[in-house]
């Protein structure tokens, strides 16, 4: 099987060598030939109950669920949450916010349409804490955001959150759907951070482009849970594969190491390229180049050279897959440099 990161594109050359399309705009987390099963593999579990129990010895979690898909799992959360409360003798904390940031990025799938949500665009900790009413039954954030634009909420601000949710007996959910499983170069950025949710929401990216989702609690939320409608037996299959692959031992350890390539090679550019590049935000292989204008031109220049980014507003993301290699990190970063230093040029 080809991988999906490295397609073969023909391109005119000094030498007439085949090139190849670098594609950091992140559709994929691994190759593909990392999720299929071997024909002549031993029998093993491939059951839900198995796949939560290798999600549950690297998180915070007593408890895990699955889910068919994103949007299943968003409404799960909703219900565990208020069940919880619920369970706790608070039955009338019905109302979540959810912490969209300063750009407002746009709610977690599952959640459109819910009457009791509280959606705050900002980051600023007065502002969200004096949004807590008796009603509050629980606080949604994502510890990197990836839409509209790249956002990190400060680990300050998840400090007060976890010290007020705990005073008021409030849920605290984190979710990672842009940025567990290795993306930050931890299996889950919550650990970046030292503040430890009651809730994570595991969305897309469990079984690569499958439908299947996950939802990992606490043993005093999960009291609140009901029984998850039943998921894919093949999507099962692909996640247990990919699960496998992300949480053996050594895999974090070398997507961070991969992680800190990119950044380098990254701030190097920014440096020396100012006018364009005016600073960095991004964790892991999550890294977003933040740009003087709109991201979109430059993000169709690279691709022209043989480089698929992600545009947000003025940032342009970067999202190679977790297996990426040093070779290609530099041919990314040397295609960047070229577009840059043809920017830097005066007008004729």
């Amino acid at each position: 099987m080809s991988d999906p990161v490295l397609a073969p594109l023909e391109r005119a050359h000094d030498h007439a060598v085949e090139a190849q399309i670098l594609d950091f705009s992140g559709p994929f987390d691994l190759a593909s030939d990392d999720d299929d099963e071997s024909d002549d593999a031993p029998a093993r579990d491939l059951g839900a109950d198995a796949l939560v129990q290798k999600l549950l010895p690297v998180s915070f979690a007593d408890r895990g669920f699955l889910l068919p898909d994103a949007r299943s799992a968003g409404r799960f959360v909703l219900q565990t949450i208020r069940g919880a409360q619920q369970a706790m003798g608070r039955a009338k904390r019905k109302r979540l916010i959810y912490c969209a940031g300063p750009e407002s990025a746009p709610l977690p799938e599952g959640f459109a349409g819910d009457d009791a949500l509280d959606v705050l665009a900002t980051d600023d900790p007065g502002t969200i804490l004096a949004a807590i009413t008796p009603k509050t039954a629980g606080i949604l954030i994502a510890p990197l955001r990836t839409a509209p634009t790249m956002e990190i909420p400060s680990r300050g601000l998840l400090a007060v959150l976890r010290e007020t949710t705990d005073d008021y007996g409030i849920v605290l959910a984190f979710d990672e759907t842009a940025s567990g499983l290795c993306r930050t170069g931890m299996i889950w950025a919550y650990e970046w951070t030292g503040v430890t949710p009651d809730l994570m929401i595991v969305g897309s990216g469990l079984a690569g482009a499958a439908p299947l989702a996950a939802v990992l609690t606490t043993e005093k939320v999960a009291r609140g849970a009901a029984r998850p409608d039943a998921v894919d037996a093949a999507s099962l299959a692909l996640a247990h594969a990919r699960a496998d692959r992300l949480l053996a031992p050594d895999f974090a350890p070398e997507v961070q190491s991969r992680s800190w390539m990119l950044e380098d090679r990254l701030a190097a550019l920014s440096h020396r390229h100012r006018a364009i590049f005016t600073a960095m935000v991004g964790q892991g292989l999550a890294q977003g180049l933040v740009c003087a204008s709109d991201a979109a031109p430059l993000a169709r220049r690279a691709a022209d050279a043989g480089l698929l980014t992600r545009p947000m507003g003025s940032v342009l993301g970067l999202f190679p897959s977790l297996t990426v290699t040093e070779a290609e990190i530099d041919a990314a970063t040397a295609i960047l440099t070229r577009i840059a230093e043809e920017e830097d040029q005066p007008a004729a």
